[in-house]
């Protein structure tokens, strides 16, 4: 095995001072890349992994000085539907989860029908929202609604530690809706991720703690 570069970022070490965190589903990884075209210190592994979809917030005595966090939010039940419809939900269960799923959970992850009826937040969009959204962190998190981001633009920029001169990232929702399901299949969708999106719902467009 070929010995690991010196200049090769190790996997789960926090080098960065901006990253880019969210449940996914709803543009992450578009955003991650205009910031990173705009000079923005993120995460330099691949698919800015293990950082992207990370369900607990890092201690803050393991992070540089001036590390922060933006975590663009979305409705939960549109994420969901937008995984299964591209066929990521084996490799965004392994994202979230940094593991292979038992039997049980492979089997509903087979598909959105055998998700829905297992009703189960088996990505834990939920836990991660909340491990990051009510905890004390020591570092800045930013959460921003990604349907408003035009507005506050300038505020997230400011943020990432970008000048004026850089341009706003446009946020172009999935073409596929979980409005568009059968009545059954939105109950049943409503039922796992309904109180998450509610939440979601209640914040402002920028929600800097």
């Amino acid at each position: 095995m070929l010995a690991r570069l010196e200049s090769e970022p190790e996997l789960g070490v926090v080098r960065h001072r901006l990253q880019v965190t969210s449940f996914g589903g709803s543009g992450t990884t578009a955003l991650i890349e205009h910031l990173t075209l705009c000079g923005a210190d993120l995460p330099r592994t691949p698919g800015s992994f293990p950082f992207k979809h990370q369900a607990r917030p890092p201690e803050a005595a393991s992070v540089p000085i001036g590390f922060r966090v933006l975590f663009p939010v979305a409705d939960p039940r549109d994420a969901a539907v937008s995984i299964f419809r591209r066929g990521f939900q084996g490799g965004h269960y392994r994202g979230m989860r940094l593991g292979n799923p038992d039997p049980e959970t492979e089997a509903h992850l087979v598909s959105l029908d055998a998700f829905l009826a297992a009703g189960r937040d088996h990505f834990g969009f939920g836990d991660q929202f909340r491990a990051w959204h009510r905890g004390e962190h020591g570092y800045p998190v930013a959460f921003v609604r990604l349907a408003a981001l035009g507005d506050v633009w300038d505020d997230v920029r400011r943020f990432c530690g970008l000048g004026a001169y850089v341009p706003p990232f446009v946020w172009r929702p999935r073409s596929s809706s979980w409005r568009d399901l059968p009545g059954a299949d939105r109950e049943r969708l409503d039922a796992v991720y309904g109180d998450l999106a509610a939440e979601i719902d209640l914040m402002p467009a920028l929600d800097l703690r």
